[in-house]
């Protein structure tokens, strides 16, 4: 019969010891281990979720790129529309009347799905941006670029959306 503990088990990569076991990593990619003080840079605290040591991250980042960018969408919104269906999105996404739903909690869930490796987030993109016409990023009315009133300037780029 083994009396060892199972989490004598684990020894950090880096120093090859298994001691301060509440500072021990467990990669959620590998299985492999490392204290937190033995990384480069070094952990503070323990993180919150899942982890990733840093070989699995190496290995992630030295995957070829998938092609990124903006693809054009095959609906075509106005202002209006565009407004309509973020907030419609948003009510959903947060389960909560759009008004409701508080600036903080937005920013708080698109840095949460920014670090995710595991999400993928389809993102609609509110302007009308060539990258081969010089000042496409201007709002236009009726098909010519042509500066429109503030409050249209205003209402456009108040909205984000982000769906998945």
């Amino acid at each position: 019969f083994d009396n060892t503990d199972s989490i004598d088990l684990y020894m950090c990569m880096a120093c090859g010891r298994g001691d301060e076991e509440d500072r021990l990593l467990l990669c959620d990619g590998c299985d492999d281990s490392y204290h937190t003080f033995c990384l480069i840079p070094p952990l503070q605290d323990v993180p919150k979720g899942d982890w990733r040591c840093p070989k699995c991250v190496a290995e992630e980042c030295s995957k070829p790129r998938e092609a990124f960018g903006f693809e054009q969408a095959v609906r075509e919104y106005t202002l209006q529309s565009f407004g309509e269906m973020a907030d419609h999105f948003k009510s959903d996404y947060f389960n909560m009347p759009v008004h409701m739903v508080p600036t903080e909690l937005v920013e708080k869930e698109f840095w949460r799905l920014v670090s995710s490796i595991e999400e993928d987030v389809i993102v609609e993109y509110g302007a009308d941006i060539s990258s081969k016409d010089m000042g496409s990023g201007f709002p236009v009315r009726d098909g010519k670029r042509k500066l429109i009133g503030d409050e249209d300037v205003r209402c456009f780029i108040s909205y984000s959306c982000i769906s998945h």
